[in-house]
């Protein structure tokens, strides 16, 4: 989940600059509302962490990258700078209530006496994914179109979360049934 979800990502975050300049015609102020939106939205998702906590976290883990997932693939297809700009307060709500749940997955789950090495692998395999989609990403952008990009990667994030959905569910099924 966590590699495809950083494939994804990796693209639609970098170049977010040129679509906001190519497809939405935006100006650098344009983009920078952009950019405050998404802090925005950012600054109210921890406000949603009492909320969130109720949900079991895998679940929330996946349900954020759908959600991210969904927004990328808005994003690609709109024409309304405000409605991207709505999108991206989403993504920012999402982002930070959706590391808190990330967190609190991860901590939960793995066994004390790894869990660093554990995150340690996971921010490898975030990093390595994030910079591998940035380079075929531009790539993508110079020969479909910046939109197809964020369509692709939007529906990359979202098969992420429907993989965390399946393959998680699997795990914490496992884990309760051998209580």
């Amino acid at each position: 989940m966590q590699g495809l979800a950083a494939l994804a990502v990796g693209a639609t975050s970098a170049l977010l600059v040129v679509l906001a300049r190519n497809a939405y015609s935006l100006s650098g102020t344009g983009y920078g509302l952009w950019l405050s939106a998404i802090a925005a939205g950012a600054l109210v998702g921890p406000l949603l962490v009492p909320l969130v906590a109720r949900i079991p976290a895998y679940q929330a883990v996946s349900g954020a990258y759908v959600i991210r997932g969904a927004g990328d693939v808005g994003l690609g297809l709109l024409r309304s700078g405000v409605g991207g700009a709505a999108l991206l307060g989403l993504y920012g709500v999402n982002t930070s209530s959706g590391m808190v749940a990330f967190q609190t997955m991860v901590q939960r789950e793995v066994p004390s006496g790894i869990t660093g090495r554990v995150f340690a692998l996971l921010e490898i395999v975030w990093q390595t994914g994030r910079l591998a989609s940035i380079g075929v990403g531009a790539g993508l952008a110079a020969s479909i179109g910046i939109r197809a990009v964020f369509v692709l990667g939007g529906a990359l994030l979202t098969l992420a979360g429907a993989v965390g959905f399946a393959g998680l569910s699997g795990s914490a099924r496992a884990a309760a049934s051998s209580l």
